[in-house]
């Protein structure tokens, strides 16, 4: 809000207790008590609205302390206002009914007028998102009444409801401050935080522990679309007991549909202030991790790559001959690899580097010039065009190209010789990635080709943005325009598609996996470092625009709060603090190390945008974090090693439970080891870490 200093009034009568937080002369936002406060005594739960018997109002300095009562409870509010207009909450439930209360649900509903919900923010489950033209929620997770889940899922505990369409106050967000419900001894149980829809009201809701997935209450998504029972969310109170929550309620004016997360990522950092030490010194981690590339690598006459891994009895660190197959992250290997041993002045891994890009030029091959394959199956020492079978997925294949361009730039900048197969490889796919008959109608590019080139789907789809980076690299390699052009057309489009309030990908029914990968982190990582190219070859802050639009949205999968794990976890008897890593997806619930740290930063310190800076550090930060010195961390993982994910949900009720909610895997892919290690060094080479 802009009109005037904030301040904090109420309204009384004798059935409400109305909270109105003023900007000058005008009303910011106002809360009803009566009608915010839920409770529930019974399986599944209601959040029914309370009765009262009396109700009490004091202000006292500018804090506001309320006192309601009935038969079964006494509640104490007591609520005060931050300069910004942030309205600070804390709620004591005490059980005054002289006898124990069985299957309690406490909790608030913030409701906003179902027309006003024009977006909708759950961190790394949905974003921008609101109601249909039926008035029925748009997004998955939310379709039959909406989504609640644990604290402990969403990487900053808030839900957001905005509509830009209004002037003024077109933004309200509820923070969770995280607590355990303390009545709970058997297990950890948590407040859980969601949206849902009420009569003609959307609500932001906030309970001690009740979940809900598409309106279905007492489930979780349990990942790959499978929703499980969880019936853990309630409690049985004894008499006299309490029962106590804190929350914060801030609204904000959003500009511009396209950058409403500023104000509320801010609001977050000054909420939970998530770490951002560094536990591993950088040179530290660029040794670890330069040791298991050298272990990982393997040649012979006729193959060479990083794909040795570690046994599964790997007591003593053995790794085996093999992975299970060659893909084209080894490329990525290949350039982390060079790029270290030239700021180390060694030749070994240079040669290393060399060999493996030359395998995969000199054998891979397919039937239209400038596509290739991508999947060496090393089993059968033999070339396949993906994982997938007989086709070549634009996402991958704008990878290969790019990471391809990374290398030829390197080589060049420190004048070591450039193969001729190389180049021709290289300018080969550009050119083919330049043709549109080879795109969709839209202007972007297919999920997949078929190995004679052809479009082998032309639904929209956000993966294919990898090959904008790997034109805009090609610009930078060879100078010729053309490519820069064709580029900076499809990032518009493609800007238009995932920023933009996703307008192309609305448009069409699709299978959950398609639209799923079109909303989710990898693809605006992707986009946001094709924006970044983009950017880097040619300079326009148009470009730079959407580099930051982007990473408003990626800040939202980032891990803000040092969540409780399970007790008896991995995890938690090494006191592991999993702020700064993101979740892996909307889809799986877990954190990885994948992050464009690197673009964030550079992005903060060109448009001296603190907060990105911030970002790209705890993000980096927390990566370093997880490579293993070889010294018995992570389970005995060698050095540089380190688990691909980490489990942070407790919703399996299997066998495997203790490998959740604290668990990990014991050794990460190729992918995962490369992406953060590459981070660092163009981190470090660039003298801004």
């Amino acid at each position: 809000m802009k009109n005037g200093e904030y301040f904090l009034t109420y309204r009384y009568t004798n059935a409400s207790v109305e909270i109105v937080v003023m900007s000058g002369d005008t009303q910011a936002y106002k809360v009803d008590i009566c009608k915010m406060l839920r409770a529930s005594f019974k399986r599944p739960w209601q959040a029914d609205r309370m009765a009262y018997d009396m109700i009490d109002v004091a202000d006292e300095n500018g804090i506001i302390t309320i006192l309601l009562e009935n038969a079964v409870m006494m509640i104490m509010l007591t609520i005060s206002l931050a300069p910004d207009g942030t309205l600070s909450v804390e709620i004591e439930w005490k059980n005054t009914s002289g006898e124990e209360l069985k299957d309690v649900m406490l909790g608030i509903s913030i409701p906003v007028k179902a027309e006003d919900a024009d977006g909708i923010v759950i961190p790394s489950v949905c974003y921008d998102e609101g109601l249909a033209e039926t008035g029925d929620f748009k997004c998955e997770y939310l379709s039959g009444g909406g989504f609640v889940a644990e604290e402990h899922r969403l990487p900053i505990p808030f839900v957001c409801i905005n509509n830009v369409k209004r002037a003024a106050g077109n933004s309200l967000a509820l923070f969770s401050v995280p607590s355990k419900c303390n009545l709970n001894e058997d297990f950890d149980s948590e407040w859980s935080l969601g949206i849902v829809r009420e009569e003609d009201n959307i609500s932001m809701l906030l309970i001690s522990g009740g979940v809900m997935v598409n309106g279905q209450k007492d489930f979780v998504y349990g990942g790959l679309n499978t929703n499980v029972p969880y019936e853990r969310g309630y409690f049985d109170m004894p008499a006299d007991t309490e029962v106590v929550k804190k929350f914060a309620i801030y609204c904000w004016e959003a500009d511009k549909k396209s950058e409403a997360f500023d104000n509320v990522i801010k609001k977050s950092f000054d909420l939970f202030s998530p770490d951002n030490k560094i536990q591993t010194s950088y040179n530290d981690f660029l040794k670890y991790k330069s040791i298991a590339l050298k272990n990982r690598y393997v040649e012979s006459d006729d193959f060479a790559g990083y794909v040795k891994k570690l046994s599964d009895a790997h007591e003593d660190m053995h790794y085996t001959t093999m992975s299970d197959g060659w893909t084209i992250d080894n490329i990525a290997a290949a350039w982390c690899d060079a790029q270290n041993s030239l700021e180390l002045r060694k030749r070994e891994g240079i040669m290393h580097a060399r060999k493996c890009v030359d395998f995969y030029l000199n054998t891979s091959k397919c039937k239209k010039r400038g596509l290739r394959q991508l999947y060496f199956d090393n089993a059968t020492m033999k070339w396949r065009y993906s994982m997938q079978g007989d086709i070549i997925p634009s996402c991958e294949f704008g990878l290969m190209v790019s990471y391809l361009a990374d290398i030829i730039l390197l080589f060049k900048e420190h004048c070591l010789e450039v193969p001729e197969s190389w180049s021709e490889a290289f300018e080969d796919s550009c050119d083919f990635l330049c043709l549109l008959r080879k795109m969709t109608k839209e202007g972007i590019y297919p999920q997949y080709w078929t190995p004679d080139g052809g479009v082998g789907e032309s639904d929209t789809f956000a993966g294919g943005v990898t090959c904008v980076s790997a034109l805009a690299k090609a610009y930078s390699v060879t100078g010729e325009h053309q490519y820069i052009t064709v580029a900076v057309k499809a990032l518009i489009k493609y800007y238009e598609c995932m920023i933009l309030r996703n307008k192309l990908f609305i448009k069409k029914k699709k299978q959950e996996d398609i639209k799923s990968a079109c909303y989710d982190k990898e693809a605006y990582v992707y986009f946001m470092t094709a924006a970044f190219d983009c950017y880097e070859a040619t300079r326009d802050e148009k470009l730079l625009k959407m580099v930051c639009a982007a990473a408003e949205i990626l800040m939202t999968y980032v891990n803000f709060v040092d969540y409780p794990l399970k007790r008896d976890s991995k995890l938690n008897k090494m006191d592991f603090d999993m702020r700064g890593l993101s979740y892996a997806s909307r889809r799986e619930h877990a954190l990885n190390v994948i992050f464009p740290s690197y673009e964030m930063k550079t992005a903060g310190e060109i448009t001296g945008n603190a907060l990105l800076r911030k970002m790209a550090d705890i993000t980096v930060n927390a990566a370093v974090r997880l490579a293993s010195s070889g010294e018995g961390e992570y389970g005995l993982i060698a050095a540089g090693e380190q688990p691909e994910v980490l489990y942070t949900t407790n919703w399996s009720e299997s066998a495997q439970t203790d490998e959740w909610r604290g668990g990990y895997g014991d050794f990460n892919t190729l992918r995962s080891l490369t992406w953060s290690f590459r981070q660092v060094l163009k981190l470090s080479s660039s003298n801004i870490i």
